[in-house]
């Protein structure tokens, strides 16, 4: 994906918030196909039918982040398997071809993670970076182990007694209100544990993820199954259901599950300190 050369990096105090805008706002809305039309789907699942983009487990030696739809990329191909040194030009491709981000939202997310997390100069990411502490990254996620006190990287590998427990919680796939719901509850868990709780940034994160998973991974129901829940988030993997969308996601698309996840959230969390 070519990016124009006049595309510069943001200034040193404006990577965080950059970076955190483009997490935000980087969602996709899933698009069902008919199972019907062999040809129309297999042409928008190719890691079923290519060799090329088969999923592969990571080895010990490959970067990951804490991010299963960057994860879920290198797995299959569609970046650096090895995770490390991810070029911005490989970064916006995949982003645009594979999620359907519009090219603007993609070049925004790849600029505020290179410019947080990667090397700005030469224009790389390595994935593993992304796993630094309270830049991007931050506690309370749904699937993987708070940061250790004092460490400066978070946990990358996948906690499957998390999974389990939002596959168990809701068997019949997660809403918006129940995602909202899972990351009030995770978050609540910071207080047991004598955590700081996540400032207005990372919270603002947090929505934007938990939109994310859902524009992205959402069926025919407008939930997240069970189904997509081990496999995206468990295995890194691209669901059985998931097609390439037709249609790009655009910042106002974006803007408005997260704000929604954000508000429910809030309701969430008043009604809970009004028992």
């Amino acid at each position: 994906m070519y990016m124009p050369s006049s595309f510069s990096l943001p200034s040193a105090s404006h990577l965080f918030k950059l970076s955190v805008l483009a997490l935000l706002f980087t969602t996709n809305p899933f698009h069902s196909s008919s199972d019907s039309n062999q040809e129309l789907s297999s042409s928008r699942q190719p890691w079923t039918y290519d060799r090329e983009h088969a999923f592969i487990t990571p080895s010990l030696n490959d970067s990951r982040s804490p991010c299963p739809a960057l994860n879920t990329l290198a797995n299959h191909g569609y970046i650096n398997r090895s995770g490390k040194e991810i070029s911005a030009s490989s970064l916006v491709s995949a982003l645009t071809s594979i999620y359907r981000l519009s090219t603007p939202l993609a070049e925004l997310l790849v600029v505020g993670g290179i410019g947080c997390c990667g090397n700005k100069f030469e224009r790389w990411l390595s994935l593993d970076a992304l796993a630094a502490h309270d830049k991007i990254e931050h506690d309370a996620s749904l699937v993987h182990d708070n940061t250790p006190l004092g460490a400066k990287f978070a946990p990358v590998n996948v906690n499957w007694t998390l999974v389990d427990n939002l596959i168990s919680t809701y068997p019949d796939g997660l809403s918006i209100t129940d995602l909202a719901e899972a990351r009030v509850k995770r978050e609540s868990m910071l207080r047991d544990e004598s955590r700081p709780q996540l400032d207005l940034v990372h919270g603002e994160i947090s929505h934007g993820e938990a939109a994310l998973t859902w524009l992205l991974m959402k069926d025919a129901k407008d939930v997240v199954s069970t189904e997509t829940v081990q496999q995206w988030f468990g295995r890194e993997t691209f669901p059985d259901s998931y097609v390439i969308p037709d249609d790009e996601v655009t910042l106002g698309k974006a803007k408005k599950i997260s704000t929604k996840i954000g508000d429910t959230m809030t309701k969430l969390k008043r009604a809970f300190n009004e028992l």
